[in-house]
């Protein structure tokens, strides 16, 4: 809150409508004016995979396999973060046609919180057993949620597809933390399978108290949820094998390949808590 609001005790706030609040505090009036100019928060580019043995070539030189897996990284992270925001932009469109004004605060997909991208799955062998293991993740997330963050599981044995690569099938899981509309939760869902060969393998949430006084992030009226979507995905590898390193096919064999040149976590602390934006935020899209 800005100075002009620090004079009011915390019952005076309560009692005053956001209204009467952007008329007197600056910061919550350019919140909610940035607000109405987005489609959807993220607290920077950071909140996607990472990849530094890529991107700082003053500081390394990437191999083969390091640049292939930069490579699958992308694709995926193009597949999701495209379906997101084709479902904001579908829900706009008819808002705008129906004379209202589309803003985060009544579409979908409202914050990228967090993208992490695993390993390619290890073959499953035939002495594996199914359902064992643990989709845990690490840490937790704002509002003293429970929420896991970080990498899945990257284990056959720890989702119930029990799909791990083949010769002729590359699978890859991830996970990405979002806040989203409760109601539009499973469109959100829907919007990712579509994207490609995508399974949904575990889904998350905790409700996002209601905010009277926005602080950094403003989600609208409607109730909102924080949600983490563990997902695989299955790649035909007929589709890019002449482009595929031979030493990415033999770890993959051996079960030793990763996506994570850069390291799991996205940079920063991982995701922010509700309301503290921390180092700023950008409008993704």
């Amino acid at each position: 809150m800005g100075s002009a609001t620090k004079q009011l005790s915390n019952q005076q706030l309560n009692e005053m409508t956001l209204e009467e609040l952007i008329q007197i505090d600056p910061e919550t009036r350019f919140n909610v004016a940035r607000a109405h100019n987005i489609y959807c928060y993220a607290n920077t580019i950071e909140s996607l995979q990472q990849y530094p043995k890529i991107t700082e070539t003053d500081r390394y030189r990437p191999t083969p396999e390091e640049m292939w897996e930069a490579q699958v990284g992308l694709w995926i992270e193009e597949d999701i973060i495209g379906a997101l925001a084709d479902l904001n932009n579908s829900v706009a469109e008819k808002l705008t046609a129906a004379g209202k004004h589309p803003w985060v605060g009544n579409l979908p997909v409202k914050r990228i919180l967090g993208f992490w991208i695993g390993g390619y799955v290890p073959p499953v062998s035939d002495t594996g057993s199914s359902g064992k293991g643990s989709i845990g993740g690490l840490g937790a997330s704002g509002h003293g949620s429970q929420l896991a963050v970080g990498p899945p599981p990257t284990n056959a044995n720890a989702v119930f597809t029990n799909n791990g690569c083949t010769t002729s099938v590359d699978v890859i899981q991830f996970a990405i933390n979002l806040v989203v509309e409760a109601k539009m939760l499973p469109s959100v869902i829907n919007a990712l399978c579509e994207a490609g060969f995508y399974t949904p393998l575990k889904i998350t949430y905790v409700a996002i108290p209601q905010q009277k006084f926005p602080d950094g992030y403003v989600y609208g009226s409607a109730p909102a949820i924080e949600v983490r979507l563990v997902f695989e995905g299955c790649f035909l590898r007929s589709k890019y094998e002449k482009w595929m390193p031979q030493i990415v096919k033999d770890d993959i064999a051996g079960g030793k390949a990763t996506i994570s040149s850069g390291g799991y976590a996205p940079g920063g602390p991982g995701p922010s808590r509700h309301g503290d934006p921390g180092g700023g935020y950008e409008d993704m899209f």
